[in-house]
């Protein structure tokens, strides 16, 4: 006779499989709170045919007949071909009926554990994870199953021993949820100062590319500080040295390197200032070797300084496209001279990727050739890589999905909108979405989507585009203000809000903060006329703070 077994994932998920009176599996079907819901797969074991279909549409995924899967294609009636064996298929079937099953029940375990019903969650993570293979994110569920356990037991000592050999890898893969789902948990089940010596344990051996790496920073940065997320004020001493065009910099360890620029009086300088986050006050560097700005910097993990073309001053005599390459070593406090670059360059713009440094744009217009070039930690040289074609210049880069995002006016007019830069292959991309339309700016959100904006004629323009779909929604009420083009600046903020910064003809600074999801503008306290737009330096504090300041004062601004 025909009989069932169940494979559970907690009280409310459920695979049944179904044998036929040889015990062979006729019937495969996935439940939710007792009803069919997901996948059915059935199976003729004599015939070796089989059928996979989708519960919620009633529609035949995928059917296996004579040595052949016919797979529906994109929703349609059109069925592709592709021979294979019997038993693989099958295999792939129970593989994508589980994945189902167990991504709707870790689902409902976050929902109890929202609503305080840890029993609930633990049952469900206990199902998950005592099935074969276990799921890719196995340390974190087990984490989250002993946080449970934790909060119904708390005098169970064995369940905080595996809270503690579980924290570091659960942290590891927790990415952009380390906060709620790791760091929070354990701040209450562990205690804070073993929390706090725990993550500090694990940054000294984890990447800073690391997803969970900045939210972990932050978080223990946020310790010392006022509460996030309302709208305050910060007042400190200003920077040592008056400058604009200075490049300013964010390092490893959360402080903040500016160096250079022009004073008050149009000439270069070589002077280097460092902002001390954890006693919130600016330090002097030693010198540059030679006056500079429209240059480019990037701090590296051991926290040296990479200080990159420009224009410099080199006996009273000003060079304009510099090749020259400095680099700060922090260890003997003194400037190091490096290989050039293989073409001078000013206004250019570079990124730390993945360790490695890449320089984009800033040639003369007299050079024939544009070309990104990269720094070769072996061999400390640059190399060439992918050819431009195009003039580029002040372009913003970006880590976007493993490749480098570049944007900007000089990216817009060339008729491009946006690029990408392939590092592994070397290639350069344009996207069809973006041909020919005003591009200012673009920001990664925390989705795959991106904040554009562009300048008007009387304000700006911002809104939300997603390259899956190649759609723009400009979500956000058109901010009607006239502005020099050279005085207006987007900053980005935590939790995919921005900070816009734009010089009023009266000489105040007027701030808003927006969010280009739920279309918000809120104007902000304006700065007075002393701190002048092309004075100021802002910039996105590794503790989730904006940093805005000029010689005469620091302003960090919590949102």
């Amino acid at each position: 006779m025909p009989h069932n077994t169940n494979l559970t994932f907690g009280p409310l998920v459920t695979i049944i499989f179904t044998r036929d009176s040889t015990r062979r599996i006729s019937k495969v079907e996935s439940f939710f709170q007792g009803k069919p819901e997901g996948f059915i797969l059935e199976i003729f074991p004599s015939q070796q045919e089989g059928i996979f279909r989708s519960i919620l549409s009633n529609s035949v995924e995928e059917k296996y007949l004579k040595d052949t899967v016919y797979s529906r294609e994109n929703q349609t009636e059109t069925f592709s071909e592709e021979q294979t064996d019997f038993s693989a298929w099958l295999n792939k079937c129970m593989k994508r009926m589980v994945a189902w099953a167990r991504s709707l029940a870790i689902s409902l375990a976050h929902d109890a554990i929202a609503t305080q019903d840890h029993k609930m969650a633990l049952n469900i993570f206990r199902d998950v994870l005592d099935h074969y293979p276990p799921p890719p994110n196995s340390s974190l569920l087990y984490w989250l199953y002993y946080c449970c356990k934790r909060r119904l037991n708390n005098d169970d000592d064995e369940t905080q021993d595996f809270l503690l050999l579980w924290f570091s890898e659960a942290l590891e893969i927790s990415g952009l949820e380390a906060v709620p789902l790791v760091l929070e948990p354990a701040k209450e089940l562990l205690g804070l100062s073993k929390t706090v010596e725990l993550s500090n344990e694990w940054l000294t051996t984890s990447s800073l590319q690391e997803p969970a790496y900045k939210r972990t920073k932050r978080w223990l940065l946020q310790l010392k500080h006022s509460p996030l997320w309302s709208v305050v004020w910060s007042n400190y001493s200003g920077k040592p040295f008056t400058s604009r065009e200075a490049s300013i910099t964010n390092c490893p360890n959360g402080d903040v390197i500016v160096l250079g620029g022009l004073n008050s009086h149009g000439n270069p300088l070589k002077k280097a200032s460092r902002w001390n986050i954890q006693e919130k006050r600016w330090e002097s560097l030693p010198d540059m070797p030679f006056p500079r700005h429209r240059h480019t910097a990037v701090v590296m993990w051991d926290n040296s300084i990479i200080v990159i073309g420009g224009t410099i001053v080199v006996n009273d005599k000003l060079e304009r496209f510099s090749d020259s390459t400095i680099c700060y070593n922090p260890h003997k406090n003194t400037w190091e001279t490096l290989s050039p670059l293989l073409i001078g360059r000013e206004n250019l713009s570079s990124i730390n990727f993945r360790g490695r440094i890449i320089i984009i744009g800033g040639e003369s217009p007299s050079h024939s050739d544009s070309f990104v070039e990269v720094w070769d930690r072996r061999a400390k040289t640059w190399v060439r890589s992918a050819s431009l074609d195009l003039q580029l210049e002040k372009v913003v880069l970006h880590n976007y999905h493993g490749e480098v995002l570049i944007t900007g006016p000089s990216v817009s007019t060339s008729g491009c909108g946006a690029l990408s830069f392939d590092p592994r292959k070397e290639t350069l991309n344009s996207f069809d979405t973006l041909q020919k339309k005003s591009v200012d700016g673009l920001f990664p959100l925390q989705s795959d989507k991106l904040m554009i904006w562009n300048k008007q004629e009387n304000g700006v323009k911002i809104g939300v585009w997603t390259p899956k779909k190649q759609t723009i929604s400009w979500t956000t009420p058109d901010l009607a203000f006239s502005s020099p083009d050279d005085l207006l600046r987007v900053c980005s903020c935590e939790d995919d809000q921005f900070l816009l910064l734009h010089q009023t003809n009266d000489g105040n600074c007027r701030l808003y903060v927006l969010n280009p999801h739920d279309e918000t503008v809120d104007a902000l306290e304006s700065l007075t006329e002393e701190h002048q737009l092309d004075f100021l330096n802002a910039i996105h504090l590794m503790d989730g703070r904006i940093m805005l300041t000029d010689h005469h004062n620091t302003f960090l601004l919590t949102i």
